[in-house]
Formats: structure tokens, sequence, C-alpha cells
């Protein structure tokens, strides 16, 4: 039996220049440029195409100082994906970088682990650092 093959594709949408304390709790001793790069991809073959992680729009990575480079709709119309016929969504994990344009996919089926949906909704509004990442995806009570 012959194995389909698949193409994988890495769409940039945003960079941030920081340095490595940024990007770790507590800072980091070897403190030097770390700079971030912010994708959202998609795996096409054997007849489908899976969109892994929906990234963020310009108003929230405005709003958290990053630079915007594409509009993640823009960077999947670039390789042929309609946003709105999209039908497989895989989350890596909730945060607002990885499926805070989750709306405009809106005929896509969502999958993601039971686990981090529940971590999600129920664990994270019991600490401030828990909801920041999750910024615009939940609403938690005040």
């Amino acid at each position: 039996m012959a194995i389909e093959p698949y193409e994988v594709y890495a769409i940039r949408y945003a960079h941030h220049e920081r340095n490595a304390s940024a990007n770790f709790l507590g800072g980091d001793p070897h403190d030097g440029p770390m700079p971030l790069d912010y994708f959202l991809w998609t795996i096409k073959g054997n007849g489908r195409c899976f969109v892994v992680n929906t990234g963020f729009d310009e108003v929230m990575v405005r709003k958290r100082g990053r630079e915007f480079l594409l509009k993640p709709e823009d960077g999947l119309r670039s390789i042929g994906i309609r946003h709105d016929k999209a039908e497989d969504v895989i989350f890596t994990h909730l945060h607002h970088n990885h499926c805070g344009t989750h709306h405009l996919l809106p005929n896509a089926r969502f999958h993601v682990q039971e686990r981090l949906l529940r971590h999600a909704q129920n664990q994270c509004p019991l600490r401030d650092i828990g909801r920041r990442p999750m910024d615009g995806i939940f609403s938690y009570p005040q």
C-alpha cells in the first residue's frame, strides 16, 4: 500500500523582537536576543487539508505590541485555501495566538484535546497569569 505524500506549510503572520527573559516565567539568567515568530500551519494531502492553529488578528497583535505581517486568512489564501471553506482545524493549545481567529473559519470542525479545553475553561480563571494567554478567547468572571 502506497502512502500518499502530504505537504506541510508554515505561514508566518507576526513577529516580535524581544529578549529571552521575556519568554520565560521568572526570566532567564542568560538573557539575550530571542525574537518570536508567529505561525499557523496547514497539512495537505490525500484529498484533505488540516489547518493547525488559526493565529491571532491584527487587533490582538497590536494590543500585544507585536509586528503584524499578514492576515492569517490571507496566508491561507496564498497557498490556495479559502478560510471560509476550511473543514478541519487542529488546535495545539488554546492561547490567543493559536486560536484567536477561529471565527474566520465558520465551516470548520475544531479538534482540541478535552483536557486542554477543561483546563482553559476551569483552571485558568484561578490565576491572572493563566488568563492572559487566553485573552480574547474565553470570558472569565472578574
